[in-house]
């Protein structure tokens, strides 16, 4: 019996560590343990390489791989402190490196898919960002404000404002 249960704990500890792979581990804030669900979904894209599906939630933006359907990455930038805003429309460039989140009126959030990290934010200031779109080449982003009556050119690798035009006249 005694070398039976020698065995078990020998054979126990060669097993592989299943919950290091657990979501429910993945970018806690500080002093969290375990999540608890994945947050409401909001929307779905999928990137042009069909490398995955990014889906939006209320915790963050999940990637999944679509060969295996499991959770690839999560997107949250919890150590930038904005894992509590809600994630809203959101599109892939068209190589599939990089994919844009907008967070509230006057931010998006650009994200480095190799990495999973965030790579930079763009911020309307006073201007309402109503709708964007990556340029085929997808090294700029254009943004638009209804209200305003602009358009903005930004780089999608630094989050800087490259042009601004006025579609019409006040």
């Amino acid at each position: 019996m005694r070398s039976l249960l020698l065995i078990l704990i020998a054979f126990s500890l060669l097993l592989p560590v299943g919950w290091t792979d657990d979501y429910r581990q993945w970018d806690l804030p500080e002093g969290a343990t375990m999540r608890l669900g994945k947050g409401s979904i909001i929307e779905i894209a999928y990137s042009p390489a069909s490398k995955y599906l990014a889906v939006t939630s209320t915790i963050g933006i999940w990637l999944y791989d679509i060969q295996t359907l499991k959770e690839a990455k999560l997107l949250t930038a919890v150590e930038n402190r904005i894992s509590s805003r809600i994630f809203h429309r959101i599109a892939f460039s068209p190589d599939g490196k990089t994919l844009v989140s907008k967070v509230n009126y006057h931010s998006l959030h650009l994200w480095d898919l190799n990495s999973g990290k965030l790579q930079a934010t763009i911020e309307g200031d006073e201007a309402q960002i109503d709708a964007y779109e990556f340029l085929p080449s997808g090294n700029s982003l254009i943004t638009t404000d209804a209200q305003t009556r602009w358009l903005h050119k930004w780089s999608v690798e630094t989050g800087k404002l490259l042009m601004k035009i006025k579609t019409r006249p006040d």
